[in-house]
């Protein structure tokens, strides 16, 4: 193989994936996002749902799941955020509730070590 060709296939491998599901905006979302929570939910206590999609992206929502082992009322399942995907890049965006909009997955990051 050559060095161009090479050079070639790893620019490829490391290209953003587009997301074609509303699954796979899902699983993009909980890979990313569940991990974080871990240290404020138990991972059973929440949940990811799909919110809606458009032609440029999906909407998950995080929200807690309420039941005999992880308390609360079983009728409500509170927001805990929201988050984007778009589809052509798998860029994860954040809701900020503060502002009331959208912004990049490292603004989520950073209001979570305050």
């Amino acid at each position: 193989m050559s060095t161009t060709s090479a050079l070639l296939g790893a620019l490829l491998a490391a290209a953003p994936q587009p997301v074609e599901t509303i699954e796979r905006a899902v699983d993009l979302v909980a890979t990313r996002v569940v991990p974080i929570y871990r240290r404020i939910f138990k991972p059973e206590c929440v949940t990811l749902m799909a919110e809606g999609e458009i032609n440029l992206h999906f909407d998950v929502a995080i929200r807690e799941k309420h039941d005999e082992k992880c308390g609360g009322d079983p009728a409500t399942a509170s927001i805990v955020d929201r988050f984007r995907v778009l589809r052509g890049t798998s860029t994860v965006q954040w809701y900020d509730p503060v502002n009331g909009e959208y912004l990049p997955f490292e603004r989520f990051l950073e209001s979570r070590r305050r």
